[in-house]
């Protein structure tokens, strides 16, 4: 007889014993019996997940750790069975499933001649539709749609797949998307590069999207999972997890794919544990807007202070360019040249694209200079200043409610009724820091701490766009400069036209 000569434990041994008596192999229940009676067993623990649509949970992940080596099965609607020694600790853990709360974890000791079996329920997540919220958090009586979208918690969050504003007051809103005649005014161009005609995505493009993530967090601490798309009556929705916010504000983009992996879209979840208003500016003109009290995205540079930092802008787009002191804690930020169309700049959200030579404009069309003055209000098909009603577009980068000012807003603005200069001005008894901007030639940052912008809506000439200015020596409300630049922006209430 040939010995094996490896070391061989007792519960070998008499398992092998067992083996030879019988004659057979012995399927694990038999083992564990078998081993059970001759009080040297392993502890078997039995695991059932439970769920209200066992379906739903099918393939959550169960891991078993045990002195540093890791178990790991998938569930199919069995019983899952693990094996652990006698008297050593182990750790069961269970993995995410998009729409459930996460089990908790637990740990024990492993104990002789123990069958421990454990009922494990996979709750289903409620989740907040962010399109029936307004900006203090309250609930709207009806469905308001927006590119931007402010969470305050972690939680369970949802958000249809809708361009923009293209629902407001539950109603689908074509003004948005709909290009009025004019010499100097552009269609409005889904990721396709075809002209927008329905708010739904998925109905406009005839494509499904049928994946979203993340492609830009922009502060450590801020945490988004389960991001993935679920089917409702309206349309699809996407759904994500907020499992922690930033002590003081941060910024992220998720964005959705079709089949090929392409962005279809995407929208700015800004995450601002603090309270939100706005305060009341009388322009020189007898004309009161309800103004937000911080930039866009705005994230202070700390609890108290009255600094801190946004994403900038170009002018007539959407997406929020990486603000300074922000970095790229989830996905990558991009300075690149400019875009030969607007569909590629959809495509690319977290892009910021550089000047063409003729308009000095962030996108072209096949290297041809292109005109735009309505991206942020649909109805401007001219240039100058007026204080008039904005109709807000799909372009527009502001949350629900808001939309980028009228030129007229911020007339009354002056260096003399500024206060002292500390970075920033103090008007109305709201302060407006000097947040600086990004070059249209390079993207990089500059001016931070000596100089302020502000986008408006409206239209200096076919190169330049109108916003307001300023720095320690002068104070421009209605100051103009080229549309590639990123500035910041500080949106009002649509109510206060």
């Amino acid at each position: 007889m040939i010995f094996d000569t490896r070391y061989v434990t007792a519960e070998e041994l008499l398992e092998n014993a067992l083996i030879f008596t019988t004659g057979q192999t012995l399927t694990e229940l038999q083992r564990q019996i078998a081993l059970n009676n001759l009080g040297i067993a392993d502890e078997v623990l039995r695991v059932n997940l439970i769920c209200g649509d066992p379906t739903a949970i099918s393939g959550a992940t169960v891991t078993v750790t045990c002195d540093g080596n890791a178990e790991t099965q998938e569930w199919s609607g069995e019983t899952l069975s693990f094996a652990i020694p006698m008297y050593e600790e182990y750790t069961v853990t269970f993995g995410n499933v998009p729409g459930y709360y996460t089990p908790d974890s637990f740990t024990k000791i492993a104990k002789k001649n123990v069958v421990r079996t454990v009922n494990v329920y996979y709750d289903s997540a409620p989740y907040t539709d962010l399109s029936m919220l307004d900006y203090t958090g309250g609930t709207l009586t009806a469905r308001e749609t927006a590119n931007c979208y402010i969470v305050r918690d972690a939680g369970f969050y949802e958000l249809p797949l809708v361009y923009g504003c293209g629902i407001v007051s539950g109603e689908t809103n074509a003004a948005a998307y709909t290009q009025v005649t004019g010499t100097y005014t552009s269609p409005f161009y889904n990721y396709l590069n075809n002209q927008i005609v329905s708010p739904f995505i998925e109905d406009d493009t005839g494509i499904q999207a049928v994946s979203a993530e993340a492609v830009l967090i922009d502060t450590t601490g801020y945490t988004i999972e389960d991001i993935y798309l679920a089917d409702r009556g309206l349309c699809k929705f996407l759904r994500f997890h907020v499992t922690s916010i930033p002590e003081l504000g941060g910024n992220a983009t998720i964005a959705i794919k079709d089949g090929s992996g392409q962005i279809m879209w995407s929208w700015h979840i800004w995450a601002y544990p603090f309270t939100l208003s706005t305060f009341a500016h009388t322009n020189t003109k007898n004309k009161t807007y309800s103004i937000l009290d911080v930039n866009l995205g705005w994230v202070k540079s700390s609890t108290t202070g009255k600094t801190g930092n946004s994403p900038y802008y170009q002018w007539g787009r959407k997406d929020p360019m990486l603000r300074n002191g922000g970095t790229a804690a989830v996905g990558s930020f991009s300075i690149t040249t400019c875009a030969t169309s607007l569909a590629a700049t959809i495509q690319n959200p977290t892009m910021f694209n550089t000047y063409e030579t003729t308009h000095y404009n962030w996108w072209q069309d096949n290297n041809t200079a292109v005109d735009f003055y309505n991206y942020w209000d649909a109805s401007q098909t001219s240039t100058g200043n007026a204080d008039k009603v904005i109709v807000k577009t799909i372009y527009d980068p502001s949350p629900v409610g808001f939309h980028i000012p009228n030129g007229n807003t911020f007339l009354g603005f002056t260096k003399d009724n500024g206060g002292t200069w500390d970075s920033g001005y103090t008007w109305d008894d709201n302060y407006f820091y000097a947040a600086g901007y990004r070059g249209l030639s390079s993207g990089g940052i500059y001016g931070v701490g000596s100089n302020g912008n502000s986008w408006l809506a409206s239209s200096y000439s076919q190169a330049y766009a109108y916003l307001l200015g300023f720095s320690s020596g002068t104070v421009s409300p209605q100051g103009n400069f080229y549309r590639a630049y990123g500035f910041a922006v500080r949106p009002v209430l649509r109510s206060q036209n």
